[in-house]
């Protein structure tokens, strides 16, 4: 279940926008689009929440674990995501049950024992650097 948290007059607000997510981590608020994005790790989904509309979109990725999403600024579908140890441009139109593309841009931890390392969960900085935690 993925629940929003709101803040209100009156105080805090739990909303529950979804009951098809397992594991939901990475929320990223949109604030020019007005859009909560985040990832369900085991789902594997990525989710979009739009509150004035009251719209939750999932888009299936078929076994691939998206671990984080960041909207990439200055474009309206495409996204920062990590993927393992990688760093790929999803693109997603935020309506459709599946991408249009995802390109690998980098990895990291190349070395061999390193190999089962994962990027997991991560922001971007205010001069647009990526920060994750490596798992």
């Amino acid at each position: 279940m993925s629940v929003l948290l709101s803040r209100k007059m009156s105080g805090p607000e739990v909303e529950k926008i979804s009951t098809h997510a397992f594991l939901c981590e990475g929320p990223h608020w949109d604030h020019d689009a007005e859009t909560l994005y985040y990832v369900d790790i085991k789902g594997p989904t990525v989710h979009n929440y739009v509150p004035a509309r009251n719209k939750h979109t999932a888009m299936k990725n078929d076994g691939v674990h998206i671990l984080l999403v960041i909207p990439l600024e200055g474009t309206k579908d495409k996204f920062v995501i990590t993927v393992g140890r990688n760093v790929a441009i999803l693109t997603w139109d935020g309506e459709s049950s599946t991408p249009t593309d995802v390109k690998y841009v980098s990895a990291v931890d190349n070395e061999k024992e390193l190999q089962d390392n994962r990027l997991n969960d991560g922001k971007a900085d205010p001069t647009g650097r990526l920060w994750a935690g490596m798992e």
